[in-house]
């Protein structure tokens, strides 16, 4: 009874062998809860307007994925409710942790998704002025083993899963020194550095395309308004003003007067959903997941029993549902068997190298033409494969098309050492708390 927490936990998950070995090595240590030395609340419940002339984005959980902040889905959301709710108002240095769902998701806020505000399931971290944690270790410490595992030893619930925010300022962090943290923080600082070499990699790619299309002074038309005959109405099955908008077609007359232009025709199909288990072996890459297929770790996988979806390197994916992940590409160009749900669109063709239909698809010429197929309202929008064959492609000489895959394999060369850097940070902050802060030190030092 004496060794019950204040919570009177008795189920036998609470008390896994793991987490007694992590209390006890936390023990030798002193250590100050979350709350004692940062502000934690969480965003504003109920409804919120949506503006697509603000400025001001609302983070989620999804935004917290891979330890920084990314700005990819969020919604726009109208001022006032920014204005109106300032404590979870984020700036730079701000952790952020979800709450809610897939709990433990945590990133640090940078400068690049200000202004931002963030919903009711996720909790705003923010150290005091005088805090002595650096909050590069603060991220550390909570995406390591003993963060984690404090996360999800704590949360409650049946179905989905919940940390209070009470939970969260109970957190506790250990008093490591300011030089380890110093190590260990510019250890994530350099994987920052090369998340952003990253996207600047990605635009520098984006800039080459619309150059060698000659569309880098090109917009397209924005009438008041326009007309289409009802025999195109109904042919296209299509009564939206979205679907009618004259820009794809202006796209395609400005293309025409320099290149072939090819639909991408039947090399369309999709994935197959499947079961997931503890016990997986194959990971399964999903819709949500098309904004970074880089870590392996955040699939979900299946049995090689199930009838996957085998995907074969070249393969490019379209994600195919959902607000804020539909419209995201990548190249499959892993090792290994995966698969995919029917929720990514798969093109397998060998006509145009896959990095560069990657970017064409990526760029305003691609998007404006996923844009123009996607049906469906808000939470529940879709593109089907047979859509996705009518988007036209141009042809570039096959050197110029190597470009983007040497743009595209630098980029990706950045993304795994940063991270490389990420796993040695969290590495860093368990070796110092379960060895000693000298050995953390010298794993650091490592080449």
């Amino acid at each position: 009874m004496s060794q019950l927490n204040d919570d009177f936990r008795y189920d036998a998950e609470y008390f896994k062998k793991q987490y007694l070995r992590e209390d006890s090595a936390l023990s030798k240590w002193k250590t100050d809860a979350v709350g004692a030395f940062a502000f934690v609340t969480d965003g504003p419940h109920g409804y919120h307007v949506v503006d697509e002339d603000s400025p001001v984005i609302m983070l989620t959980a999804k935004n917290a994925r891979g330890w920084f902040s990314e700005e990819d889905g969020a919604e726009p959301i109208h001022q006032s409710t920014h204005l109106a709710n300032q404590r979870s108002s984020l700036k730079e240095n701000d952790i952020i942790l979800s709450t809610r769902g897939t709990v433990g998701l945590c990133a640090l806020v940078t400068s690049e998704v200000l202004p931002a505000n963030i919903d009711q399931d996720v909790a705003r971290i923010a150290p005091s002025e005088d805090c002595a944690f650096l909050p590069e270790f603060l991220l550390a410490y909570l995406n390591s083993t003993f963060g984690q595992d404090h996360i999800k030893r704590n949360s409650t619930g049946m179905v989905q899963q919940g940390l209070s925010l009470s939970k969260v300022r109970q957190i506790p962090i250990p008093q490591i020194s300011s030089d380890a943290q110093k190590a260990i923080a510019a250890t994530v600082q350099k994987a920052l550095e090369l998340r952003r070499e990253v996207k600047a990699k990605r635009a520098e790619a984006e800039q080459a395309l619309l150059q060698a299309l000659g569309l880098e002074n090109w917009s397209p038309p924005e009438p008041l308004s326009y007309t289409r005959k009802a025999s195109e109405v109904w042919e296209a099955g299509r009564l939206d003003s979205q679907y009618f908008t004259p820009d794809v077609d202006a796209l395609r007359d400005e293309l025409t007067k320099h290149f072939t232009l090819v639909p991408v025709g039947k090399r369309v199909t999709k994935g197959v959903t499947v079961p997931y288990y503890d016990d997986g072996t194959m990971p399964i890459i999903r819709s949500g997941d098309l904004a970074d297929i880089s870590d392996d770790d955040k699939f979900q996988r299946t049995r090689s029993s199930e009838p996957v979806f085998e995907l074969k390197r070249g393969d490019v994916l379209i994600s195919s549902i959902g607000f804020g992940s539909i419209g995201k590409v990548q190249v499959f160009d892993k090792e290994g068997t995966y698969g995919t749900v029917s929720e990514v669109s798969v093109i397998r063709q060998d006509e145009f190298n896959p990095y560069y239909l990657t970017a064409f698809l990526r760029s305003k010429a691609g998007q404006m033409q996923i844009e123009k197929y996607i049906t469906g309202a808000t939470g529940q929008l879709h593109l089907y494969p047979r859509d996705i064959t009518k988007i036209f492609i141009p042809v570039l000489p096959a050197d110029e098309q190597k470009v983007f895959e040497a743009l595209a394999l630098s980029a990706g060369a950045a993304r795994a050492t940063a991270a490389e850097l990420l796993e040695r940070a969290k590495r860093a902050v368990e070796i110092a708390i379960e060895q000693s802060e000298a050995a953390a030190l010298a794993y650091l030092g490592e080449e």
